[in-house]
C-alpha cells in the first residue's frame, strides 16, 4: 500500500503541521525521508550535493542553507522539485520569511510545503516516526492480503490455520476479535498501552473500512470491566467508534469464525445506534446479538430477499403517496421487540397513536401485529430491511 503525503497527515505526529502550499500534491507517494541543511549551503558545499535526495522523499529542513538569504528557498523548492522528491517539511528555527513566490510555485507545480512545529519537531523522531509509517502500511498491505484470503478465499483447513497462525501472534490460551470501524474512513488509529491489561496480548490489523483488534490472554471475558475500559477508552478519544466483539474462541484455526462474528456484532452496534437502542456499553457481544446470527450471513439470500420485500414494499409506496412514516414506526417496534410502552416513551408518541399506525400497517400487509405469527413475519422483514442499509466489511 503506498503511502502518500495526504496519508501522513492523517497520521497523529502529523497532525499539528499546516500546509502551506501545494495541496493538489498530496497524493505524492512517499517512501522515505531526507535531511536538507548544509547540502544546498554554498558556503559550505561550494555546489549542490546532487545524490543526496531521491524521488519520493519527504525532505525536512531547519532552511539553515537560508538563514542569510532567504531568497535561496525558491533555489531549493526548484531543486526538489527536480529531484522528483515528495515535499518539503519546514522547522523555521531562524523564522526567515517564505515569500509568496515560493508557494506560488509549489502551488503550480502540485509540491506540498509543510510548516512543522519548530519547538516540538525534532528531525530524528521526524524521521523515526514517518519511516515507521511507512513500514505499517508495508505490512499492513501484506496482512489485509492474509485477512483477504481467510475471510473470502476457498482456503482447506490447515491453510487457514497457517493464516491464523501468522496473524495471532504471541497466541495465548484463549483469543477474541473485535472489529472497529467508524463513521468516516481514518487510515491510522491510536492504541495506548495503558488501556489494556498488562497479561493481555493485543494486535491492530487495518481492514477495509476499519480494524480488526484481536485480543490474546490465558483467561478473557468479554463482559468483564478490562473490556468496558479498553473500548470506552477508544470511544472517549473517536466518537464516531462502532465496536463488535466475538465470543472467546481457543483454536487458531477458529479465527475466520472469530473475524466474521466481530464483523457482525459491530453492525448490530451501528444499527443500535441508528435507531436509538440504548446500551450500557459502548461495545456489542457477539453472543448478544440473537437471532441477527442467523440474518447477517442470510442477509444477502434471494429468498430473503423477496420475502422481506413483499412485506415492506407496500409499507413504503404508501408512506411515499401519503408522506407518511409508517415503516419508522414498525422498524422501532420490532427493536423494542414489541413493546408498545417503551416505543411511546421513546418516540413521545400516545400509544393508541402508535396502536392506530400499526393497524394501518395490518391493513397494508395483511399481518396482524397482535398475532404471534404474523409479528413474527413483520419482525424478520423488518430486521431483513435494516440490515440492508449497513456494509458488511
Amino acid at each position: 500500500m503506498a503511502v502518500s503525503v495526504a496519508d501522513l497527515l492523517n497520521y497523529e505526529y502529523y497532525r499539528d503541521f499546516q500546509l502551506l502550499a501545494g495541496k493538489s500534491g498530496l497524493t505524492r507517494q512517499v517512501t522515505g525521508c531526507g535531511i536538507l541543511d548544509y547540502e544546498l549551503d554554498r558556503d559550505v558545499n561550494g555546489k549542490y550535493a546532487h545524490a543526496n535526495f531521491l524521488p519520493n522523499q519527504l525532505v525536512i529542513s531547519s532552511l539553515l542553507f537560508a538563514k542569510d538569504n532567504p531568497f535561496m528557498l525558491n533555489d531549493v523548492v526548484k531543486y526538489l522539485i527536480g529531484k522528483e522528491c515528495s515535499g518539503l517539511v519546514i522547522k523555521n528555527v531562524f523564522q526567515l520569511p517564505i515569500h509568496d513566490s515560493v508557494l506560488r510555485y509549489a502551488d503550480a507545480k502540485g509540491f506540498p510545503i509543510l510548516l512543522a512545529d519548530r519547538k516540538k519537531t525534532f528531525f530524528e523522531d521526524f524521521i523515526i516516526c514517518t519511516n515507521d509509517f511507512i513500514k505499517a502500511s508495508e505490512q499492513s498491505e501484506r496482512v489485509e492480503k492474509d485477512l483477504s484470503q481467510l475471510l473470502f478465499g476457498l482456503n482447506s483447513p490447515s491453510e487457514r490455520a497457517q493464516i491464523a497462525h501468522r496473524l495471532l501472534t504471541l497466541m495465548r490460551s484463549q483469543y477474541v476479535a473485535a472489529y472497529i470501524s467508524f463513521d468516516k474512513e481514518r487510515r491510522h488509529i491510536s492504541l495506548k498501552p495503558e488501556w489494556f491489561p498488562k497479561e493481555m496480548v493485543f494486535v491492530r490489523y487495518r481492514f477495509g473500512n476499519g480494524y480488526f483488534l484481536l485480543l490474546t490472554q490465558d483467561a478473557l471475558d468479554p463482559g468483564h470491566a478490562d473490556f468496558l475500559r479498553i473500548f470506552q477508552s477508544l470511544l472517549s478519544k473517536y466518537d464516531d467508534v462502532r465496536i463488535g466483539v466475538s465470543r472467546v474462541h481457543f483454536l487458531p484455526e477458529d479465527l475466520r469464525s472469530a473475524l466474521y462474528e466481530a464483523v457482525y456484532a459491530s453492525v448490530i452496534r451501528k444499527l443500535s445506534l441508528q435507531y436509538d437502542i440504548p446500551s450500557d456499553r459502548p461495545y456489542v457481544r457477539y453472543e448478544d446479538i440473537g437471532i441477527y446470527q442467523v440474518l447477517l450471513p442470510l442477509r444477502d439470500d434471494e429468498a430473503m430477499q423477496k420475502f422481506t420485500e413483499k412485506i415492506i414494499e407496500p409499507i413504503i409506496e404508501f408512506d411515499a403517496k401519503n408522506q407518511g412514516n409508517l415503516l419508522y414506526t414498525l422498524l422501532r417496534y420490532v427493536l423494542f421487540d414489541g413493546n408498545l410502552h417503551i416505543l411511546a416513551e421513546k418516540t413521545g408518541q400516545h400509544e393508541n397513536t402508535l396502536r392506530f399506525r400499526l393497524s394501518k400497517i395490518a391493513d397494508i400487509t395483511g399481518l396482524n401485529y397482535r398475532l404471534p405469527s404474523d409479528y413474527e413475519q413483520l419482525s424478520l422483514a423488518s430486521r431483513i430491511y435494516m440490515l440492508s442499509d449497513f456494509r458488511i466489511i
